[in-house]
C-alpha cells in the first residue's frame, strides 16, 4: 500500500490515475508515483480513501493533502503536456464514479 504525502488525480482521456508524491530527506531522494488507473475506490474513515489500481496497487489517501509537493511540479507540468488533466479528488468522488463501490472499510 502507497500512503503518498501529497496527491492530486489526473485524467488522461477517459482513465483517472493517482499522482502521488514523497518528500526525501538528506540521504533518500524525493520521489512521485503514478498508478496504473483508477478502477475503484473505498471509504476508509473521514477525509481517508484507499484507491485501487488496475495493477493491484492501493493508494491511502488524506484528502488534506490534495495538492503538489515541490518534487511532483516537473513531472506534473510533462503530464500536462501529455494531455492529462487535473481532477479535483471533490469532482471524482461525485460526478466522474457513481458506479463505484463507495463503501466505509473496517
Amino acid at each position: 500500500m502507497y500512503e503518498p504525502e501529497h496527491f492530486i488525480i489526473m485524467k488522461l482521456e477517459k482513465e483517472y490515475k493517482v499522482l502521488g508524491g514523497w518528500t526525501g530527506s538528506y540521504s533518500h531522494p524525493d520521489k512521485w508515483r503514478l498508478n496504473s488507473g483508477i478502477v475503484n475506490y473505498a471509504k476508509e474513515k473521514e477525509g481517508m480513501y484507499l484507491f485501487y489500481g488496475a495493477s493491484g496497487s492501493v493508494y491511502k489517501i488524506n484528502e488534506k493533502r490534495e495538492g503538489l509537493s515541490f518534487p511532483m511540479t516537473n513531472i506534473h507540468r510533462k503530464l500536462l503536456e501529455l494531455g492529462f488533466e487535473d481532477v479535483p479528488l471533490k469532482v471524482l468522488k461525485r460526478n466522474l464514479y457513481p458506479s463505484f463501490i463507495n463503501m466505509i472499510v473496517d
